[in-house]
């Protein structure tokens, strides 16, 4: 239909005397039906004909003619046709953008790379094509894939692809496995941001892969008599070759996973990038260890189909899931007198419900209903969402809660469930509203003695986050945050100062000129009344910087005695005068940091300054004094640097940038060289005089020696590179266009110790007060992530005693390790660094490590951790021990996914043991510590997959290890 318009349209321009821009230059290519039709056939879909005449003579030469920048015709040989088609586009000048699709037009047998990105001058570009092409002649499948890197002039003058010259076959051969079951092969071809997955979609069994020279992951699958078969490995391909797949490589290194299967269900494997099917039958895995969430299918007829999913885990042993009765709890619950969240996972044993298909509205419903406590009706809310089996509930409540008890049940009704499914959770809405609420009145003035206006009330709350050493570390949580009942008056619910327990309240508004602050703290004790702060205590502080405009913030916060914050950091305005004003009143240390940018100079200033405040007596706070200059390296183009400290998130690049004297800091440096951006770490202590960063020594060298233990995946050695006496902590290198990188926009931001673990929050100033959007979602920054640097930077090989490979070789994108998998043959190896995949004219990286390969390998056995039903949610952190009778065995920090790992080799089935775990649970966002003591056989805790903590028994008295008193105190 598109190539009849395009010649109805062509011909009314010509009728019309009209002729397309630049009708009159060259054809370009297009001169017969064939070359249209090359690329255009699809015998799965159109039955469009492809043998429609073109527009002769001028009309022929005008269509040719006209050119649209980044589309590009598909200009494959002869002898291919083209069925399938997935390209993408990714721009190189943003290292951080991800590949967007393009549009394919199937009857024109064109790709269309603009079409969802607008391209621009001076960006260079990536492009992807992936296509399943057709032999001509014999009908044999082929999977091509290609990428090619082109500026924007370059892209803008091409107009066709064609298949690179360098292009080898692989071809896949499974004549030797007679009598398995269909076959699914699965090639990964780049890292990081470009892995692709390259499977022959809707074919099973053998084919050809067209790819140019590199080296690949694989993975395939088949089945045979009831067991399913998963098998990764390495491939580097140097020209062409055929791939043969084998019955020796189906039970080499494998762990055995067991799913309790019904007849209508089938089993599904998903690792991190890609999925595996099976049929129904297949309760039994061999897989490859690594880590893997498993998938049930349950089949129910007329179309229904319910899908279960596991948690992702590392499989390294024999894994037994189990499939038990349905139930299900509501977690993550908030509440408020305006708004309730809650998300209610359906669980059975190990898997957690993740989609309905096919089901009528009378075969699935989810509601969620709310209540009085005395059993009135409030409101319901209907949170079936089509195939969406995750029942999750964001309500808005009109009109407001008043306070009160109140019940939040959830109700679903599946397709092949015997009965509806039910979860309750009770709360407590608590407010001035009530005569049964008890609380404490907070008043505040501003510092002319009138009450506060636009005021906020935070109340803190000290958690411990570290229990070994003798004194605890704790980290402060905001528990309430609350608005005036009146101006100046502030009502907090003794449910939020509980009796004889200590708290931080802040009170945070406006001064009488609206752009300064007035900061109130102290610490109270819960069940004194009521509390008034006052303005003779507040003292007028003054911070001021010359390079500071009515555009920059402050920020200010209260700092504990272990110099941690008290108070999560507030904003405080820079006047035009460079000056940002608060009236402070506490008796604790405060810090203030300014994060500035001169964007006429590009310079940065990181400035901040640690004071006591005088009751009642004015400061003005210099935040400069004498500044330390920080510098790129020279010799370089577009030289940026940032600033971090324990306290403050990274800020935006510059090309130098000033701190204060003492300051003690991370720095992140950049330079580019030759179509590379290089990245570099450093830290500076205590500085006292300016410092420009260099490059450091172009020979760079490994560690000597490591241990590591045989048998073990995915094992972590440290490189340990060492330069000379000029160093420098190179963490990425990726390439860029010789454009400058955009500059990142700054962001007031800080690190603080949260329920969560280490977070990077936001603060930011609303008309209603500060906001903390998110703080438990956003992981502190770190050093560059492999999947954020993207591409790889070396390449290892192992090799053994008589230098012979052990293994394929193995890319990394860290300077700082590489995971290997260990022979489980002892003795004596070398991981050689074989290949550095960057330049090496300013960094020069080489060397060896020597390995000891040492037996009794660590057999791991993984327990997952699950909360009660009281309290169902685990928090981040923890640890614990395991005892044998009579003295400590084993050692343990509880994993991010809430798991221990202990070692199997030393457990005896026989023995009598005592697991003690220490942690946390979230209690409406608060981190609440919980220990918990189990008794349990050798035999008891290897045969066990999971384990319920934090149950909230009555107390019970208990011998504790010393370590451990202090969590388990309260």
């Amino acid at each position: 239909m598109k190539k009849w318009l395009s010649m109805v349209v062509i011909a009314a321009m010509l009728a019309g005397g009209i002729m397309p821009a630049g009708a009159e230059g060259e054809a370009g290519g297009v001169n017969d039906a064939s070359e249209m039709q090359q690329g255009a056939q699809s015998p799965q879909s159109s039955g469009i004909s492809q043998d429609l005449p073109l527009p002769a003579g001028d009309a022929a030469q005008g269509l040719a003619a006209v050119q649209t920048p980044g589309v590009l015709k598909l200009n494959l040989p002869g002898e291919y046709i083209v069925t399938d088609v997935d390209a993408k586009i990714r721009r190189l000048n943003t290292p951080t953008e991800d590949y967007v699709y393009a549009a394919y037009d199937e009857v024109n047998g064109q790709i269309d790379y603009a079409s969802r990105m607008t391209l621009g001058e001076g960006e260079h570009y990536r492009l992807s094509l992936t296509a399943r092409l057709v032999d001509r002649n014999g009908g044999k499948e082929f999977l091509y894939h290609e990428k090619m890197d082109l500026t924007y002039d370059q892209l803008v003058a091409k107009s066709s692809w064609e298949m690179n010259a360098d292009t080898v076959q692989v071809t896949v051969d499974s004549t030797a496995l007679e009598g398995y079951g269909e076959f699914d092969v699965q090639f990964l071809a780049g890292e990081g941001r470009e892995k692709e997955w390259l499977h022959n979609r809707g074919y099973r069994g053998d084919f050809t892969l067209l790819i140019n020279p590199s080296q690949v992951s694989y993975a395939w699958s088949t089945w045979k008599n009831g067991i399913g078969y998963i098998h990764k490995e390495k491939l580097s391909i140097d020209g062409d070759m055929t791939f043969k797949l084998n019955e020796q490589d189906l039970g080499r290194e494998k762990a055995i996973v067991s799913l309790p299967l019904a007849a209508s269900q089938r089993a599904y494997v998903y690792t991190t990038e890609t999925t595996f099917q099976f049929p129904s039958g297949v309760s039994k895995l061999f897989i490859s260890r690594g880590r893997y969430a498993m998938g049930i299918n349950d089949e129910l007829g007329s179309g229904t189909e319910l899908q279960w999913h596991s948690d992702y885990r590392e499989i390294t042993e024999d894994t037994a899931y189990e499939f038990g009765q349905p139930g299900m709890v509501i977690e993550s619950f908030e509440a408020s007198r305006d708004e309730i969240n809650a998300d209610t996972p359906v669980r059975r044993g190990d898997f957690e419900l993740r989609w309905v298909y096919g089901a009528n509205a009378s075969e699935y419903h989810a509601e969620y209903e709310l209540k009085h406590a005395n059993g009135a009706r409030i409101a319901s809310f209907n949170v079936t969402e089509s195939e969406d089996a995750q029942l999750r509930l964001y309500a808005a409540i009109e009109p407001s809660l008043k306070s009160g008890k109140y019940l939040l049940t959830a109700t679903v009704t599946y397709p092949g469930f015997s009965e509806s499914l039910t979860a309750n959770r009770s709360f407590e809405i608590l407010g001035m509203d009530s005569n049964e609420v008890n609380g404490s009145l907070i008043r505040a003035e501003n510092e002319t003695g009138a009450p506060l206006q636009n005021g906020q009330l935070f109340v803190y709350e000290a958690f411990p986050y570290t229990y070994e050493l003798e004194t605890p570390q704790y980290y402060y949580s905001p528990i309430f945050v609350g608005e005036p009942v009146e101006p100046g008056a502030f009502f907090v619910p003794n449910a939020y100062l509980l009796a004889g327990r200590r708290y931080e309240v802040m009170i945070i508004g406006q001064a009488s000129n609206s752009r300064q602050r007035v900061v109130y703290h102290k610490t109270i004790t819960g069940g004194q009344g009521e509390v008034s702060f006052h303005a003779a205590s507040l003292s007028k502080t003054i911070f001021a910087s010359s390079h500071a405009t009515v555009s920059d913030r402050l920020l200010l916060s209260v700092m504990s005695e272990q110099n941690g914050y008290i108070s999560w950091p507030m904003l405080l305005p820079f006047e035009q005068n460079g000056q940002a004003v608060a009236y402070v009143q506490t008796s604790n240390a405060i810090q203030a940091t300014a994060v500035l940018h001169d964007s006429s100079t590009d310079r940065g200033y990181y400035l901040e300054r640690a004071l006591r405040v005088n009751q009642g007596t004015p400061q003005l706070v210099n935040l400069e004094g004498a500044l330390m200059r920080l510098t790129p390296p020279a010799g370089f183009q577009d030289g940026t640097i940032a600033i971090s400290s324990s306290k403050i998130a990274e800020t935006s690049d510059a090309s130098e940038y000033y701190v204060n004297q003492g300051t003690t800091a991370d720095v992140r440096y950049a330079i580019t060289k030759d179509g590379y951006r290089y990245t570099f770490r450093s830290a500076i202590s205590d500085i006292q005089q300016n410092v420009a960063f260099s490059v450091g020594s172009r020979e760079v060298y490994m560690n000597d020696a490591d241990v590591i233990s045989a048998g073990r995946i995915n094992q972590k050695v440290y490189t340990d590179f060492y330069e000379g006496s000029e160093k420098a902590n190179l963490v990425k290198v990726e390439p860029l266009s010789a454009e400058k990188p955009a500059a990142s926009e700054g962001s007031l931001t800080f690190k603080s110790m949260t329920a969560e673990g280490p977070r990077t929050i936001t603060v930011e100033e609303e008309q209603e007060g500060l906001r903390y959007p998110n703080p438990a979602s956003a992981a502190v920054a770190s050093l560059p992530t492999d999947e954020e640097n993207g591409e790889s930077v070396l390449e290892y090989q192992l090799v053994d005693k008589d230098n012979r490979e052990v293994g394929e070789r193995i890319r990394t994108s860290s300077f700082d390790s590489v995971e290997i998998d260990a022979p489980r043959d002892e003795g004596e190896y070398r991981l050689q660094l074989v290949n550095q995949l960057f330049p090496d004219d300013l960094k020069s990286y080489s060397g060896q490590t020597l390995l000891t390969n040492i037996g009794q390998a660590r057999q791991e056995k993984r327990i997952q951790l699950t909360g009660s039903a009281k309290y169902p949610v685990l928090s981040w952190g923890g640890s614990g021990e395991l005892w044998s009778i009579g003295k400590e065995s084993q050692r343990f920090l509880l994993e991010e996914d809430h798991s221990i790992v202990l070692d199997a080799a030393l457990i005896k089935p026989d023995a009598n043991y005592v697991l003690h775990i220490q942690g946390g649970v979230l209690v409406t966002g608060v981190r609440i510590p919980f220990y918990t003591q189990l008794h349990l056989t050798g035999e008891e805790l290897l045969r066990s997959s999971s384990l319920t903590v934090a149950e909230g028994q009555a107390p019970i008295t208990i011998i504790l290890p010393t370590n451990l008193k202090n969590s388990a105190r309260g």
